[in-house]
């Protein structure tokens, strides 16, 4: 594993590169002009991360996804309830059993 492998298993770190690369206009620029977000949607977030984008998104129904297990674990400490967090590829089976998104 390499040195950018390894620092990003800690989401700490992930976090530290998200936000030091990302600007909020950016950010609001994407919420409201490519993903069009409106509260009656269903979110599939795949490679979630630790779903820090959740703070920028009105109260809908997410469901994250991320094959990093600290990460999701982060995700779950830090949104609680506001989305539903899995350990998942989407090319494992259990996948297809999340059902259907906007």
């Amino acid at each position: 594993m390499g040195l950018r492998n390894w620092l990003l298993e800690f989401p700490l770190i992930y976090d530290l590169l998200q936000d030091g690369l990302r600007r909020p206009e950016s950010r609001a620029w994407f919420i409201n002009q490519v993903i069009n977000v409106d509260i009656s949607m269903r979110v599939l977030d795949v490679g979630c991360g630790t779903a820090s984008i959740l703070v920028s998104l009105p109260n809908l129904e997410y469901v994250g996804i991320n094959h990093n297990p600290r990460y999701i674990a982060k995700a779950r400490l830090l949104n609680g309830r506001r989305g539903k967090f899995r350990e998942l590829d989407v090319n494992d089976a259990e996948f297809r059993m999340l059902g259907q998104f906007d």
